[in-house]
């Protein structure tokens, strides 16, 4: 071998050693974060995350992922070059640096496969099982008998709505509870099943930790693991079409079934869930701007918030109680979504995390709507069923849970049917089990039930009065009874596997076209690559300052029907800002909107920051960010500045799933 090839591989030697280094270190700082932002998913659910959603996360987790993975990883591979320059024994230092990258990425798949169970997400995700299918009870198969005065029922599903969020003291995992009043409420007027002295919550498993999976497992306990991504059931025509819900009993015993939501109820395939299965009303953001609840041009966060929720839903009670036929109200609010949820007007500014904030506005809002409602005719005659959807994907609030901590959703059952509620006073040694899950409290003779959110399936019923033959419906137990729920007699990691694997019947049970999803997803991709914007540049009366304004030239496809401008960057070729739009907005583009308008001194100065804020698009604000700048900039600036500027928009569109990104340089000169 020549002296020159010698040195070429000495070179690539070299070379592979310090990629050993940055591939272990990135793995293992990655594996870190991984276990940091979803604590309590298994890794099914964490690729599923990973594959399908950057639901509402924006830049927000890729800005912790670089902060936590990338740089540090960086930082090693860097330090190791610098080592490797400045010491002598370089080949044993060659030696050890692939030994730690190594040992690095073995500690990296160890810890997955352990802590997240990555082991038994790969052993299982080609197998089948039959356990859905053998543990199914379908209502079509057992007698569900009314009482002769039927009640009424009030279906809450709070947004990311956890028991995490109570104190220490009474079963949650913060130092001051967030959610006084609902623990409150829990302990004086309703059905959790657990202690006296502490709150009981149901886990979210997997296939049902999302708002649609969610609602899905509680009406139809069934989690929603479908062949394409998981919001993309706009796409069908169709919602498991010979699956019988919650909704469709009480539509099929005279039910009047209203679904009130202050977003777009066609969003994940809410609109063709419910109005497929019990023919329900559905009152959604749409709705409320043609019936002229709100103004045409009205949008805050995801529609809007759950003030006037509560409001129209008073409203609405007080017509559905003046009927001779029962109801069945169901809502979902939307202030607590991740990230940060939406302040609104009667947030109190208590605590430091606006996240914090927006839970206890919750708490007080839900508790003050119960309240009126126990002053109402109806309430005597009417339950009312508080759930959260789903553990918050908030994972910048959860960071410092311990992780030994089983989050749940926060359950109450407020006002069931006396002779159900009596029930909770029976021995729980009958409760056929040997799973040592399930907890006797002696002392106060009450229960705490180990159940996930498909038990709420077979119990909401039983709240009403219902009888149901055996206790049992779809993959869930009812809580009044002494059968045990699934979860107690396989316990949640052999549980939770099973739902994993792939399932026939499942697949038979949606009978999802995939090919309108995939047709529908390309048809996206194509409206917005035709998609264009104006821009234009004004200087305005504050000396070097200029008004950039955005103009849409192209209208949007009534496809396209959730687009959300999430990142601007203005750029002069000196400097570089961007911005990241923290707002939620559901935001239909048409042509002559405007986009965005910002106020900037040019040059780009680095003391000098643009002010992204709309005057008069869905993001405009009375309280900007930022004000325009009025002063004179600290350089000297020509009166009449004159160069390119360069605005790159990233457009994030419909479902917050399959999520498509348009991203698109345009530059004016000046």
């Amino acid at each position: 071998m020549t002296r020159h090839m010698k040195k070429i591989l000495k070179a690539i030697i070299i070379l592979l050693s310090f990629i050993i280094l940055l591939v272990g270190a990135f793995s293992m700082f990655t594996a870190l974060w991984v276990r940091r932002t979803w604590t309590k998913l298994s890794a099914g659910s964490i690729i599923f995350q990973l594959q399908n959603s950057l639901e509402g996360t924006g830049a927000g987790m890729v800005k912790t992922f670089i902060l936590s993975a990338v740089v540090p990883a960086a930082i090693t591979f860097i330090a190791g070059i610098l080592i490797f320059i400045f010491i002598k024994k370089r080949n044993l230092f060659l030696v050890l640096s692939n030994v730690l990258g190594i040992g690095l990425f073995a500690c990296a798949l160890l810890l997955l496969w352990n802590r997240i169970g990555l082991g038994n997400y790969i052993k299982y995700m080609h197998k089948s099982s039959t356990f859905i299918e053998d543990n199914y009870v379908s209502p079509d198969s057992v007698k569900i008998t009314f009482p002769d005065n039927k009640r009424n029922v009030i279906y809450i599903y709070l947004e990311s709505m956890e028991l995490t969020y109570a104190d220490y003291e009474n079963g949650g995992a913060m130092p001051e509870s967030l959610i006084p009043n609902l623990t409150s409420l829990a302990y004086e007027d309703g059905d959790y099943f657990g202690s006296r002295d502490s709150l009981n919550g149901a886990y979210s498993m997997y296939g049902t930790d999302w708002t649609m999976g969610a609602m899905f497992a509680e009406t139809a306990g069934l989690p929603l693991i479908i062949p394409i991504q998981k919001n993309s059931m706009f796409t069908q025509d169709k919602f498991f079409p010979t699956v019988t819900t919650f909704g469709d009993i009480l539509a099929e015993n005279g039910y009047n079934n209203v679904f009130m939501i202050g977003s777009d109820a066609e969003f994940g395939g809410r609109d063709i869930y419910y109005s497929t299965h019990g023919n329900y009303e559905i009152e959604d953001y749409n709705y409320a701007k043609k019936a002229g609840r709100i103004p045409q041009d009205y949008m805050v966060f995801w529609g809007y918030e759950d003030e006037k929720l509560f409001g129209f839903a008073k409203e609405e009670l007080d017509k559905l109680s003046s009927e001779s036929e029962p109801f069945n109200l169901t809502l979902l609010t939307v202030d607590t979504h991740f990230e940060d949820g939406y302040t609104c007007r009667l947030c109190e500014d208590r605590y430091d995390d606006p996240y914090a904030n927006v839970i206890s506005c919750s708490d007080r809002q839900v508790t003050d709507f119960v309240e009126w409602c126990k002053t109402q005719e109806f309430y005597d005659n009417t339950t009312i069923i508080i759930s959260g959807d789903h553990p918050t994907m908030d994972t910048d609030f959860c960071a410092t849970i311990d992780t030994s901590y089983d989050r749940k959703v926060y359950i109450s059952i407020v006002n069931p049917a006396e002779e159900v509620r009596s029930s909770l006073s029976y021995d729980n040694e009958s409760i056929d089990t040997s799973d040592t899950t399930v907890q006797s409290d002696k002392t106060t003779a009450s229960i705490s039930r180990e159940y996930t959110t498909f038990d709420l399936f077979p119990t909401s019923l039983a709240a009403m009065g219902v009888e149901v033959e055996g206790d049992r419906l779809g993959l869930g137990t009812n809580l009044y009874s002494d059968k045990p729920t699934l979860l107690e007699t396989y316990g949640f990691e052999e549980f939770n596997t099973q739902l994993m694997m792939k399932s026939d019947f499942m697949t038979k049970l949606a009978d999802i076209d995939s090919t309108s999803a995939d047709a529908f997803l390309d048809d996206v991709d194509e409206k917005l690559a035709s998609m264009d914007v104006e821009l234009s540049i004004e200087e305005t009366a504050a000396c070097g300052q200029y008004k950039i304004n955005a103009v849409m030239l192209s209208d949007n496809p009534s496809s396209l029907n959730y687009i959300k401008l999430s990142y601007i960057t203005i750029s002069d070729g000196t400097y570089n800002y961007s911005t990241v739009l923290k707002y939620d907005n559901d935001y239909s583009i048409s042509e002559g909107k405007t986009c965005y308008t910002a106020y900037a001194v040019l040059p780009l100065t680095e003391d000098k920051k643009p002010d992204f804020h709309d005057e008069t698009g869905p993001f405009a604000t009375d309280n900007p960010v930022q004000t325009p700048v009025t002063e004179s900039p600290t350089i000297s600036t020509p009166s009449h500045w004159k160069g390119n500027i360069t605005v790159s928009l990233t457009i994030e569109t419909h479902n917050d799933t399959s999520f498509s990104n348009w991203s698109k340089d345009f530059t004016v000169e000046y």
